[in-house]
């Protein structure tokens, strides 16, 4: 519901789709990449996913706008 939400708006900003469900993230992905907004998947696998995946991604997303 929040990626078709996404959809429907311009695009404005990178979102990083974070979730253990491969087969939703990869829907969710398609469904805002048709909207023209730029995402990237970290996925939420493990005790430590945030510091490995996420953030490596947030920062990567921050450091492209300058």
């Amino acid at each position: 519901m929040v990626a078709e939400h996404l959809a429907a708006l311009s695009s404005s900003c990178p979102v990083i789709i974070h979730t253990s469900n491969a087969e939703k993230s990869r829907q969710m992905q398609g469904v805002l990449e048709a909207s023209r907004w730029t995402v990237k998947l970290a996925g939420a696998i493990g005790d430590h996913w945030v510091e490995q995946d996420w953030i490596a991604e947030v920062i990567a997303a921050y450091n492209k706008q300058d």
